[in-house]
């Protein structure tokens, strides 16, 4: 699959992985309830999301503090498969 960055703002970016993970939050409660996932591994998937939100909320602290433009095409992307 060859995914193009999308030219939204970085706050976009970062609601949407709210939103992801708020989501996730109930869905990982089901499939623990389900044994579907276990308790640690729900925890850990959260977890390193919260961890990547940050991450975003960092970088985009230092892009206002430098006073640049604040979009997600101006980040470099990972090659894709």
């Amino acid at each position: 699959m060859n995914i193009q960055p999308a030219s939204c703002t970085l706050e976009a970016s970062i609601a949407e992985c709210e939103r992801e993970l708020a989501v996730r939050m109930r869905c990982y409660k089901k499939w623990v309830d389900d044994g579907k996932l276990t308790a640690f591994d729900a925890s850990e998937r959260a977890d390193r999301l919260q961890s990547a939100i940050q991450h975003l909320r960092n970088y985009q602290q230092t892009l206002s503090t430098q006073n640049l433009p604040i979009m997600l095409d101006s980040m470099p992307m990972a090659a894709t498969a």
